[in-house]
């Protein structure tokens, strides 16, 4: 047995635990995924392996026992020198834990330096052969490039890397390819899955993604509230577990298949008088030197309907934000038109284009980004209406109240602070400040993608009955196909800044090979298709 950990229990201060009765093992080569939402205690498991705990976490009791001893027991010494030669991790975001003004290269000398390799000769032939290892192009001009010179990806394989330099046993994977598109997943999971053939190491991969865990591991644990609720193999938890909270995520999931979105039959009897927006040819070019241009979206013709769903998905950087942000005038085109009720949006300027902003509203990935944290919820939910001049003072507290009540949230929110809410109550309340202007299209930018699947599936739920109740017309960005699939009426996939084929049903009417390549990459666990069963 590689690893076994007993009755852990971990907590921060006086506070209740935030992990108790955690016990599990893992052989060598073995996969185990630990799955659960946030705040479950995924990520406090594998930082008390790899002795990382933040400031103020405490092993309270148990054992982390690797290779026959136990690591809470060990000296700092002798903990330090297990990190990145016998235990090491990939971080979700490879790109925030690199140094921005060093090349890739140096960090990788100065890594290699800290574990023994201090030639310079030595230390440059290893880092070769760990860029190549991981399938990076022209491996001597990512050593000299910055991590912000390489695209998500590319910054992922870099940790990956680094993490199995020193070839060590046991491998920590912290969410490591949740801020990726479906593409570049799939490839760093292939590759991560070959490189455990090649090497034998032992992987505990962190994920809320129950189809990357079906695909990848062994053993997956189901946690909650920092204790365990389910473990077992792959099959025993997907197939047949009796966990009425495991059976709550699995169900919780899209499905590739589900035509849950009633709307889908009803195109074909639509008209053009049905068009609530028209984007015509709508191309836009960022000048990058006084020679040179790149083309982010190219010709870009497309219909929305009134009181449907138009979902926009494709990888990072094909164009999907561009592209809204052009419907917003938050960019001006290069040329082309986009046709709103008829008008010729992009001519407006001055009031008439503030005026027009009114009807066409935009919720965020992230809310706390677009939240003031020293604004009341009352206060950003109505601030919209103060900018346009539509509500008195007095009227706020009233107004918020409704449209919480709207959202499915208590009155009582509307006196709290961003702080004080977690990410889904967060996202209700950018809904609900999108809904209080009353607008004919709400724009979603991957407005779901942070959240935990049962989060997800009720935000969808409510987006599902405010359309039916108001008759709002939707555009939904995000890079996840069975999302879409399950939202939309219809739906653009978009590469390279072009319109590649619009469909009813991704999984039914694709026929363009990009779109193929887009299903083929998904990991689900409820889709199979000639590559790929979970």
């Amino acid at each position: 047995m590689l690893l076994q950990v007993k009755d852990l229990e971990i907590s921060y201060g006086r506070n209740k635990p935030v992990l108790s009765e955690v016990s599990f093992d893992l052989k060598q080569g073995e996969v185990l995924a630990i799955v659960g939402e946030s705040g479950s205690g995924k990520t406090t498991v594998i930082r008390a392996i790899q002795n990382c705990l933040p400031i103020g976490g405490k092993v309270n009791h148990g054992e982390i026992i690797f290779k026959g001893k136990d690591l809470l027991k060990q000296s700092t010494k002798e903990k330090r020198n297990l990190c990145g030669t016998e235990i090491s991790m990939i971080f979700q975001d490879c790109g925030n834990m690199l140094n921005p003004v060093k090349t890739v290269g140096e960090q990788i000398y100065a890594y290699l330096k800290n574990h023994g390799i201090i030639d310079k000769k030595e230390a440059h032939e290893q880092a070769i052969k760990m860029i190549e290892r991981v399938k990076l192009p022209n491996p001597e001009n990512i050593l000299r490039s910055f991590i912000f010179e390489l695209s998500g990806g590319m910054r992922q394989r870099v940790g990956i890397a680094m993490a199995l330099a020193l070839n060590p046993c046991l491998l920590l994977a912290d969410e490591p390819t949740s801020a990726l598109d479906v593409t570049t997943q799939a490839q760093i999971i292939k590759d991560m899955m070959q490189m455990k053939e090649e090497l034998g190491v032992s992987i505990i991969i962190v994920t809320h993604n129950i189809g990357v865990a079906a695909h990848m591991a062994d053993k997956i644990m189901i946690m909650k509230e920092g204790q365990i609720v389910d473990y077992g193999s792959k099959e025993q938890i997907i197939n047949g577990s009796n966990n009425s909270y495991t059976r709550l995520l699995l169900d919780a999931i899209p499905k590739l298949g589900d035509k849950t979105h009633k709307g889908k039959t009803e195109l074909t009897e639509l008209t053009r008088a049905d068009v609530l927006l028209e984007t015509k040819d709508l191309t836009k070019e960022f000048a990058i030197s006084e020679n040179a241009k790149i083309v982010a979206c190219n010709n870009i013709s497309l219909d929305v309907y009134r009181g449907k769903t138009l979902g926009i998905v494709g990888e990072s950087g094909s164009g999907k934000s561009t592209l809204v942000k052009m419907i917003v005038q938050m960019y001006k085109p290069t040329s082309g038109s986009v046709y709103f009720m008829g008008e010729d949006i992009t001519k407006l300027s001055g009031n008439k284009a503030r005026q027009n902003r009114r009807r066409i509203q935009m919720v965020f990935q992230d809310p706390t980004a677009s939240f003031n944290p020293k604004m009341l919820i009352k206060d950003i939910i109505c601030e919209p209406l103060q900018n346009f001049n539509l509500i008195k003072r007095d009227e706020v507290q009233a107004k918020a109240e409704e449209m919480l009540q709207q959202v499915g949230l208590p009155v009582e929110f509307a006196n709290r602070y961003p702080h004080s809410m977690s990410g889904g109550q967060r996202q209700r309340v950018a809904i609900a400040r999108a809904l209080v202007l009353n607008p004919e299209i709400i724009i979603f930018d991957e407005a779901t993608s942070a959240l935990d699947v049962s989060v997800q599936k009720s935000i969808i739920d409510l987006l599902k009955d405010l359309q039916k109740k108001h008759n709002i017309t939707y555009i939904f960005i995000c890079h996840d196909l069975a999302l879409a699939n399950q939202v939309s009426d219809e739906i653009a996939i978009m590469y390279l800044g072009s319109v590649m084929e619009k469909v009813s049903d991704i999984c039914e009417d694709c026929l363009h090979p990009y779109s193929k390549s887009l299903l083929d990459s998904v990991f689900d666990v409820n889709y199979s298709n000639d590559k790929r069963q979970a």
